[in-house]
């Protein structure tokens, strides 16, 4: 509909205009009346209306007067001029001012009609114009920021200059925004992307949308350089998008002329998308400095020694280690410059090797073996964190099969804490609280398990590593201290025990110099 607006100092003819016809039946509604040209002058430049019918006589200013005011500013404004007499004069004047029509009063409501549709017609031509003209602006300005962000070389002519000045005026300094679907990027998805990014940003002045492959692009016109307005920045995309169906990077604040920069990060930040978590917009923060290298080298991985450390843990009932060694594991994974595809085919083999090996030693457990069917879910997961998160709950689930309570488990946890804690001052008594167990029912099932008193497995421990700290040269207080013994004098007895030397005797024999 086109907006319309009367000014006549006549209550009785604005108010017989109102009823005179159906308005919206030729495409026209009226928003607004005016008593006076003073009025109608200051109802236009709130309402900037499509149409006006202006009497010509007012008070305080004639419609004429308003019209050649008006027509200073705003050619685009449609009049039709109402008047009571023939005056040429005034048609003159009128039609100097490029008005629509002229009509006598009292109003002939078919001679009104037809004007209308003449206006009508060519409003909706300037509307379809003005449209055309717009999207021409909008493709030659996308044209002009994808090509500044790619360094090509736009020749800065009188169809491009307009639109960089214009730019560069709104704005000093620039980011670009890029965004990403994360399923396979269709047609559709790609559309419904950059609808949801122009509503977003361009239709409420934030910015100005572009395509760039699969991704679509945007030319920040706001900062968003601190945590906060990221964040706020994720859930209106979240919020616009859906938060499962996009990923989104931002390169650093720079001026116009070096938008390059801005895009380039943030593209080599969509680039590894897989190592971060969903939620968040990455910016250059987020990426660690191995990932910022650019090499073709890529490390060795040993994956090997990982299945064998975790069978330890699992083993053991570790679950806090195994989540350590996933985390290793992963930081090894990019430190070794391995894509999404190769880390997700090295967990899915670490995966499997380990829940074959544990099946082995334990009868083909059915609940295992059902653990072990879904390794291949790693395939579909979209980042690095939620594949360690899933790899961290099932092998939580392995620990809670293999943890059944029974002695031979909670012995092999108190041995695992004796490697651990050799140096600290482990009792009996302690750990059968740990366990709760009575603390002689505990030795005694040490004792069946290990063939060794607690205490003197306690002391081998201690003992085997004194050895191998005196082979290195460190002194024998230094290792009676490393090693738990406060007393100098009971590490001797005890190392004269175990070994059968001195422990300066046995340094000196390992070709160390006291």
């Amino acid at each position: 509909m086109f907006e319309v607006i009367i000014v006549d100092d006549e209550p009785m003819i604005r108010e017989g205009l109102r009823t005179l016809i159906a308005w919206e039946t030729y495409g026209f509604k009226i928003i607004n009346i005016a008593q006076n040209g003073r009025e109608g002058f200051e109802k236009h430049q709130e309402y900037k209306p499509d149409l006006m019918i202006v009497d010509v006589r007012m008070p305080e200013m004639d419609g004429i007067t308003l019209i050649e005011k008006i027509r200073k500013e705003n050619r685009h404004t449609h009049f039709i001029i109402l008047s009571g007499h023939a005056d040429f004069t005034y048609a003159q004047r009128a039609m100097g001012c490029h008005v629509d029509g002229y009509l006598l009063k009292p109003l002939d409501e078919d001679e009104l009609i037809l004007y209308l549709q003449t206006i009508y017609k060519k409003l909706a031509d300037e509307k379809k114009l003005k449209q055309l003209e717009t999207e021409e602006k909008i493709q030659q300005r996308e044209k002009l920021i994808t090509a500044l962000c790619q360094e090509i070389d736009v020749p800065l002519n009188k169809e491009y200059l307009p639109i960089y000045e214009e730019l560069s005026h709104v704005q000093r300094k620039f980011q670009v925004l890029l965004l990403k679907v994360t399923a396979p990027a269709a047609h559709s998805d790609i559309s419904f992307l950059k609808q949801s990014a122009k509503e977003l940003f361009e239709f409420t002045e934030k910015g100005y949308v572009f395509t760039n492959n699969y991704e679509i692009g945007v030319l920040l016109r706001q900062s968003y350089t601190s945590k906060h307005a990221k964040e706020n920045l994720y859930k209106e995309l979240a919020a616009s998008i859906g938060s499962d169906s996009f990923f989104a990077a931002i390169g650093e604040q720079v001026p116009l002329s070096h938008i390059y920069q801005s895009f380039q990060t943030a593209s080599m930040l969509l680039t590894h998308h897989f190592y971060f978590e969903k939620g968040l917009v990455m910016d250059k923060s987020n990426l660690s400095d191995q990932l910022m290298i650019e090499t073709d080298e890529k490390g060795i991985l040993a994956l090997e020694s990982y299945v064998s450390r975790l069978q330890y843990a699992f083993e053991s009932i570790n679950s806090k280690t195994a989540e350590k060694m996933i985390d290793e594991l992963a930081e090894e994974m990019v430190h070794c410059r391995m894509t999404e595809m190769e880390i997700k085919k090295g967990f899915i083999q670490l995966y499997t090797n380990i829940l074959n090996k544990l099946l082995l030693s334990n009868k083909n457990d059915q609940s295992l073996t059902a653990i072990h069917a879904r390794a291949a879910e790693i395939y579909e997961l979209p980042t690095l964190p939620s594949v360690k998160q899933f790899l961290i709950n099932q092998f939580n689930e392995i620990i809670g099969v293999l943890d059944n309570g029974n002695t031979d488990t909670q012995i092999k946890k108190m041995i695992d804490l004796i490697h651990k804690h050799y140096n600290k001052n482990l009792r009996l008594e302690t750990l059968a609280e740990v366990f709760n167990y009575n603390s002689a029912y505990l030795g005694k099932l040490f004792k069946n398990y290990t063939g060794e008193y607690f205490n003197t497995y306690l002391d081998k421990v201690r003992i085997e590593t004194g050895k191998q700290l005196l082979q290195k040269g460190s002194k024998v207080y230094e290792v009676a201290d490393q090693i738990g013994y406060a007393n100098v004098d009971y590490f001797h007895r005890k190392f004269k025990k175990y070994v059968g030397t001195s422990p300066s005797a046995y340094r000196n024999q390992s070709g160390k110099i006291s």
